[in-house]
């Protein structure tokens, strides 16, 4: 039996909370820190790596939900994030995508537009950890049924069809 597994570094955000729990020293903290109280350490993981044929389909949901949740990307994964507000360039102004005639520029300093490109951001950035564990994970044979899909939770959703009558079984690693 051959488990394939992929292997790729991850940045991760630690809030000072979590930096308490696990006892980190304050001078690692302080040395930690990049920008608006935000903690970024780098880890190397492994990821189980899909089977072409499916076999491994259980083990290989079950360790992909836990590493999606693990980078914070769950609430992508499942559905629960919407996508904000979009924002579009015209003439070097900022306007709202509902603003087709492009007649009320936003004030690129304005505290609101602020806040809907830092959403977008966020947005944007979960969407992107999820779909890089996906791409990482899963056969290209496989993939190229699900990435023409808009979201990552349309993309899990695709994905789990192609699997849903996969045998049930729980062993991990079944041969």
């Amino acid at each position: 039996i051959v488990f394939r597994r992929v292997r790729c570094v991850v940045s991760f955000r630690v809030t000072p909370i979590h930096c308490t729990h696990y006892g980190l020293d304050s001078s690692i903290i302080n040395s930690l820190i990049m920008g608006r109280n935000k903690y970024f350490i780098t880890s190397e993981m492994t990821y189980l790596k899909l089977r072409a044929d499916g076999r491994n389909w259980v083990d290989y949901k079950y360790e992909t939900i836990i590493h999606m949740c693990a980078q914070g990307v769950r609430d992508h994964l499942f559905g629960l994030v919407s996508p904000p507000e979009e924002l579009v360039v015209h003439k070097n102004e900022l306007y709202k995508a509902s603003d087709t005639k492009f007649e009320v520029p936003l004030d690129r300093h304005d505290e609101a537009t602020k806040t809907i490109l830092e959403m977008n951001n966020e947005y944007w950035k979960g969407e992107g950890v999820g779909t890089l564990i996906l791409i990482k994970t899963v056969p290209r044979e496989v993939y190229v049924f699900v990435r023409n899909k808009p979201t990552l939770c349309e993309r899990w959703k695709a994905l789990c069809e192609l699997h849903h009558d996969e045998r049930l079984g729980c062993g991990f690693y079944d041969p």
